[in-house]
């Protein structure tokens, strides 16, 4: 409707300027027709609602079908009956089956080809106006939020042109390249110097991500990324299908939602087709080379390229006039897609610059421009699957002749034409435009609760850590190796589960007791596949206030930034997923939580003043997107058990036997609250008159003196001892609610 009233309103200029103007007229014509958007006078562009049965009768409207346009069924319709596109647009605005009508805008990109990037080796990337990419770096060059999977012989790690974006890796190569020796162990220097001694890795990551106008060397398709480098190639050109799979599965470890592969030519093999399997299950796109054997795939399959999942696309090569290359493999059933493969000119191990030939070079144009749309779709919110990406990307191909007969789309890859298709689709899902540089979006619901609106969560302020509190004065025995939780009461429960399992990562590894966490692909955390809404759940004994909840996270997986806008939830009955969510009391939101930290976050109270209590601990990210969730440990802070109504001493009593320090505490930071405390453990308490006004004056001071505490924490008990504090008193107030009655004394000493 907004672009129809467009188009009128400048129909109505145009009709209104055959007439005098008067200055401010004019002024108005000048201002409609600077921002007048161009689109084509002799066609329409038409989507028909899709519960109308009967099509609209295109001759019967004056119109012509012309051809289909984009990924959402859209229909460009041509005008025979001479009339304007405002009127047709008004003409077709109410047909019974028609549900949105457009012009036919004409896009233009803001780049001016007579100032490429200052990359003084830009000129000779023939392929970056083969592929136009140029256009699609006016709506973005990347984002370092973007992980590109790059599995190949390593990269020179210090290219100068390289070694910005290049985010983390792993070596599965023998330092002496020996038959028989093993690949360096987990954990060793060895592991992790994944630099390129073969040139083919380096190459192929600079065509994805050299840094671009930096006045050196050439630009890569993304400007901006952060490639996770994985080394498995030798450096006789060959590497082994057990190590290809350790490289696939550590960068869906790490989130990436894209892989560059420019290997294969094996025969068939079902393990790795069940790796490949696997990151489809996570949303992840695999980009990979046809091969070099010049070979009809069609005939004789090689792998991975001629696997059949869906999340694969498999490249040949073309070179500058678009013909197939001579040596690229190809296949009418097998192969996607063309991309340039021919004279690339990339950068390379010596920490320079050379031209190379191969499916590999086209692969990596490819994976690259995935994680262009990826960027772009970021900067707008929005985290796309394989199966957005791969759409895309093979159905914005340019189709030329000699690969009509040779590849599935017929095509070769045009960037500019997969960017303009994803605005096309998020327009039309109606994703906000993008404002800014590309960033990752906060989690969907902008962490907010029911209704849009926004939880209170209690926390400690960032300069104070929750210190976790003494058990009693005495000082406790120094804890064993890595059992630093001080005694969970989660630990050793095995009643953990979560929404998936990611490899080995367990549910129950996060109540393991250890908070001395090395990897996840160690086995000592837990964790969840790439989905939507991933959770993690766990049973305790028996129902009690949950005063704080403790997470620790891992200090090798980045993944773990999926925790900032997870939900620490308490409830009484099992939780079977989000749908749960509604029976269950939030405790916090998960904030300001790094890599390596172990952090506390203090659960709101309730309307009562009381802590949430329940048998059941849930953590949820909620998301629409998929999304991983990785917990190496989960400890918590209970409160006493629930007493029976009648009577009230020995609930209050135990409290407070159960907290010694507390109950110092209470003494020594604040004479009155520890008062009131005592006076609720007498017997006569819950006939005392003036229970309501009693029970306010306690609460009014528990929280005065917490905001106190929080202030200051190094005055008075310690922090711990002071949160303790809290739940003794909350107890008593709760105690003196369920027996209707309280101390009037207490109750004034607490308001002096």
């Amino acid at each position: 409707m907004r672009l129809l009233c467009l188009a009128l309103a400048l129909l109505c200029a145009e009709q209104a300027s055959a007439g005098s103007l008067s200055p401010i007229g004019t002024m108005r014509k000048r201002s409609l027709a600077e921002q007048q958007p161009e689109f084509a006078s002799d066609r329409v562009i038409v989507s028909f609602k899709p519960d109308v049965v009967r099509a609209m009768a295109a001759e019967e409207e004056g119109l012509k079908f012309q051809k289909p346009a984009g990924l959402q069924g859209a229909l460009v319709y041509s005008i025979e009956d001479n009339a304007t596109v405002a009127e047709k647009i008004k003409q077709l605005e109410h047909h019974p089956a028609v549900a949105l009508v457009e012009p036919d805008y004409k896009v233009k990109v803001f780049w001016d080809a007579t100032n490429p990037p200052d990359d003084p080796n830009f000129s000779q990337e023939w392929h970056i106006p083969k592929i136009s990419a140029m256009g699609a770096w006016q709506l973005t060059t990347g984002s370092a939020e973007v992980k590109v999977c790059h599995v190949d012989s390593g990269v020179r790690v210090d290219h100068p042109d390289l070694s910005q974006n290049i985010l983390k890796g792993w070596n599965f190569v023998p330092a002496g390249q020996v038959e028989g020796t093993p690949p360096p162990r987990a954990g060793t220097p060895d592991y992790f110097n994944y630099n390129d001694t073969y040139g083919h890795g380096t190459h192929t990551a600079g065509i994805i991500g050299a840094i671009g106008n930096n006045a050196l060397g050439i630009a890569g398709l993304n400007w901006k990324v952060k490639l996770l480098v994985c080394r498995f190639i030798w450096n006789d050109g060959s590497g082994y299908v057990s190590d290809a799979m350790n490289c696939i599965k550590l960068c869906r470890q790490e989130g990436a939602m894209i892989t560059s592969n420019s290997w294969g030519g094996i025969g068939y093999s079902s393990f790795l087709e069940r790796e490949i399997a696997s990151t489809q299950k996570e949303g992840q796109l695999f980009v990979v080379a046809s091969g070099n054997s010049g070979v009809d795939l069609d005939a004789v399959p090689l792998y991975p390229t001629s696997y059949k999942t869906d999340n694969m696309i498999s490249v040949a090569s073309s070179g500058a006039n678009d013909y197939v290359s001579t040596f690229s493999n190809l296949g009418l059933k097998t192969v996607h897609m063309l991309a340039p493969g021919e004279g690339i000119f990339s950068t390379f191990m010596d920490g320079g610059y050379k031209q190379m030939w191969g499916t590999s070079m086209a692969c990596p144009m490819v994976a690259g421009t995935a994680a262009l749309l990826q960027a772009r779709a970021m900067s707008r919110g929005v985290t796309l699957g394989y199966a957005d990406l791969k759409k895309l990307i093979i159905e914005t191909v340019d189709k030329v002749p000699d690969g009509a007969d040779k590849v599935i789309t017929g095509g070769r890859l045009n960037v500019t034409a997969a960017m303009l298709a994803l605005e096309a689709m998020l327009d039309q899902r109606g994703v906000p435009p993008a404002s800014g540089q590309p960033a990752i979006a906060p989690p969907e619901d902008g962490g907010a609760g029911a209704g849009g609106q926004e939880t209170a969560v209690v926390s400690p302020p960032p300069d104070s850590p929750a210190a976790p509190a003494q058990p009693s004065p005495v000082p406790s025995p120094i804890a064993p190796p890595g059992k630093v939780c001080g005694g969970s009461p989660l630990a050793g429960l095995n009643s953990a589960s979560q929404s998936s399992t990611s490899g080995t990562s367990k549910a129950n590894f996060a109540i393991d007791g250890d908070c001395v966490k090395r990897r996840v692909m160690q086995g000592s955390c837990a964790q969840t596949l790439y989905e939507p809404n991933p959770w993690w759940a766990v049973r305790m004994e028996s129902a009690r206030p949950v005063l704080s909840v403790a997470i620790q996270t891992t200090s090798e997986c980045a993944c773990v930034a999926d925790l900032v806008g997870a939900r620490i939830l308490v409830g009484s009955q099992p939780w079977e997923g989000p749908a749960s969510a509604a029976n269950f009391s939030l405790c916090a939101g998960v904030t300001g939580i790094v890599r390596g930290q172990r952090k506390s976050f203090v659960c709101a109270t309730g309307a009562d003043g009381g802590a949430p209590v329940g048998q059941y601990i849930a953590i949820w990210r909620p998301s629409n997107a998929v999304k991983q969730l990785t917990l190496c440990e989960v400890d918590v802070e209970l409160g006493p058990e629930s007493a029976a109504p009648e009577p009230a001493a020995p609930a209050a009593q135990a409290t407070a036997a159960s907290h010694p320090a507390a109950a110092q505490a209470a003494a020594a930071s604040h004479p009155a609250a520890a008062h009131a405390a005592a006076a609720a453990q007498q017997p006569g308490a819950a006939q005392a008159a003036g229970a309501a006004q009693s029970a306010a004056a306690i609460q009014a001071a528990v929280d005065a003196e917490a905001a106190a505490q929080l202030r200051q924490p190094q005055g008075g008990a310690p922090l711990g001892g002071r949160r303790r504090l809290r739940g003794v008193v909350q107890t008593a107030l709760t105690q003196l609610k369920h027996l209707g009655g309280g101390s009037s004394e207490a109750a004034n000493d607490v308001t002096k």
